[in-house]
């Protein structure tokens, strides 16, 4: 019992590497087989390899635990099983395997809204939040939100107004609305978000740095880029010491300071992060993944805004490659990247690519990057 305190105490202080040395102990000592006293033991690592980015050794002890709860005759409908099915959906998310992720999300919420107890259950609120992870991942965000709204409604009457995953809605809900635009929604829950995780981390915790890191893309939203740098790189500061410098999300991360100073126009210090972002994905355990398509994408903007064609085309190919692999053909982000090809496509197919690259559009007409935005307020000011 007290090995278990002390790695729970470590995984709620963001130390999720000493928590798993303790784990690993208590299965040392009881045995590395799945049963009714090692099953929260196992699920506990799932979680902290989970947050380590370690996803293939999450996935590994998830299906562990979902195969031994589903041999049992005492655990169907159970909240237990139903948040092992919600668990293992979300490391098939965070894999890129979305249609395996939805499969699970939908198994545990089936069981979770079958009791009417249980319409304002925590575990509930906690499977509508990560549904509408998913959701924001293929990005349909209109059903991120109201899946979003679902989990917050539950957390404020079940949970106290301070309370961490009270923060991560609020958090969930600043993302959701600021790609529907509604900006000041926006800022509204990311600031609740921040107020909440800054009171009850005294320290460096990854959740602290995500509430910084989805304000600084409003900000840059906003066209507010000094202060989107400024609360990236408070989120970089703590990703680089709680983290591996491999994890995904440190990737993330840089890619994301890069877009800002992309769009401050700073390219030599948006290039330098973007190359550290694609290499760091390429070396993960899922480099298929849609976050290094966008890399790609986003870096072929960046070329492609210093004239620089042929390596723009190379980068898009290399972002629809991975789209076509790990997101549904009708994602906003794949059609985009689609549009931008075959601009680059026709580009290069004149018999003068020089001269015909050199014809801008006028500010009002649409930009060659198929982003569907005036040419005023796309590449021309990127």
């Amino acid at each position: 019992m007290l090995l278990n305190n002390l790695a729970g105490m470590h995984d709620s202080n963001g130390n999720s590497v000493a928590a798993i040395k303790y784990y690993e102990h208590i299965l040392y000592v009881r045995g590395t087989e799945v049963n009714d006293e090692n099953n929260h033991v196992f699920i506990n690592l799932a979680v902290s390899h989970l947050r380590i980015g370690d996803y293939r050794k999450a996935l590994e002890y998830n299906e562990a635990n979902v195969r031994f709860l589903e041999s049992q005759p005492n655990t169907a409908n159970t909240i237990m099983l139903a948040m092992s099915y919600n668990n293992l959906g979300e490391v098939y998310r965070l894999l890129g395997q979305f249609e395996k992720a939805l499969t699970f999300y939908h198994k545990a919420i089936n069981i979770l809204e079958l009791n009417p107890e249980w319409k304002e259950h925590a575990d509930l609120a906690t499977a509508y939040n990560n549904l509408s992870n998913y959701y924001s991942s293929v990005g349909d965000w209109k059903s991120s939100l109201k899946f979003g709204l679902k989990a917050m409604n539950i957390r404020e009457v079940s949970l106290d107004k301070d309370h961490p995953l009270l923060a991560q809605s609020y958090n969930n809900l600043g993302v959701d609305y600021e790609k529907l635009r509604q900006l000041s929604k926006s800022k509204e829950y990311h600031l609740k978000s921040i107020q909440i995780r800054e009171k009850i981390y005294e320290g460096e915790h990854f959740d602290l740095a995500e509430s910084y890191n989805n304000f600084a893309q409003l900000l840059c939203v906003e066209l507010d880029y000094d202060q989107a740098i400024f609360y990236h790189k408070k989120s970089i500061s703590i990703k680089e010491k709680i983290l591996p410098q491999d994890h995904p999300e440190v990737a993330m991360a840089y890619g994301n300071i890069a877009g800002a100073y992309f769009a401050k126009k700073d390219n030599a210090k948006a290039k330098n992060y973007f190359e550290k972002a694609i290499a760091i994905r390429l070396n993960s355990q899922s480099p298929i993944h849609p976050e290094l398509g966008l890399f790609y994408f986003n870096y072929a903007v960046l070329l492609y805004s210093q004239r620089n064609f042929l390596a723009a085309k190379e980068k898009v190919d290399q972002c629809i490659s991975i789209f076509s692999k790990t997101i549904p053909l009708s994602h906003p982000n794949y059609l985009t990247a689609i549009k931008f090809q075959s601009a680059l496509n026709s580009l290069f197919a004149t018999k003068d690519t020089v001269s015909t690259a050199n014809n801008k559009p006028g500010r009002n007409d649409a930009c060659h990057c198929g982003s569907g935005r005036k040419y005023k307020h796309c590449c021309i000011n990127l």
